[in-house]
């Protein structure tokens, strides 16, 4: 199950951080990671986590969940 969540997560991040061809320095990629860190915790809908986002998930008390 771990080794799904990763290769779900890996590949989540090469579409939308790695694979932006316009990227030629590292802080340009620190950046673009960074933006896909906060969008992924604001506004990614999760279907273990019954459609919500982890911010909606939080807000019912139940314990974090990681991107």
């Amino acid at each position: 199950m771990q080794d799904g969540l990763v290769e779900q997560l890996n590949g989540s991040f090469r579409r939308g951080v790695l694979d932006i061809p316009v990227l030629l320095k590292l802080t340009e990629v620190r950046e673009q990671a960074e933006l896909w860190v906060a969008d992924c915790k604001r506004e990614m809908r999760r279907d273990r986590l019954g459609g919500m986002t982890r911010a909606e998930f939080r807000q019912q008390d139940n314990p974090a969940v990681l991107c």
